[in-house]
């Protein structure tokens, strides 16, 4: 991109324009702050272990529900299929 392109577009010509802005030091140290003990929390919170049995359980029903659902449909693909062909 060369200098004339900004010029010749409105629109780059506009965002060329914008001021630039920053937050103080004192906000962003308060930010980096709270977002470090906000991860450092979301860590320990996926770092501590589940209910045994709940976390199994959902583990367990997901692809469960997963391969019933798919099994019902080829099932019914099927069905719809040998109809049409009047199997």
């Amino acid at each position: 991109m060369t200098p004339d392109d900004v010029q010749d577009d409105a629109v780059l010509a506009a965002l060329h324009d914008l001021g630039g802005w920053d937050v103080d030091t004192r906000r962003a140290h308060r930010l980096r702050s709270r977002c470090r003990a906000a991860l450092a929390a979301e860590k320990r919170g996926s770092a501590a272990p589940a209910k045994g049995d709940s976390a199994r359980w959902t583990d367990f029903m997901g692809p469960a529900l997963l391969a019933a659902w798919c099994a019902i449909y080829v099932v019914e693909i099927v069905r719809h299929a040998a109809a049409v062909y009047g199997l």
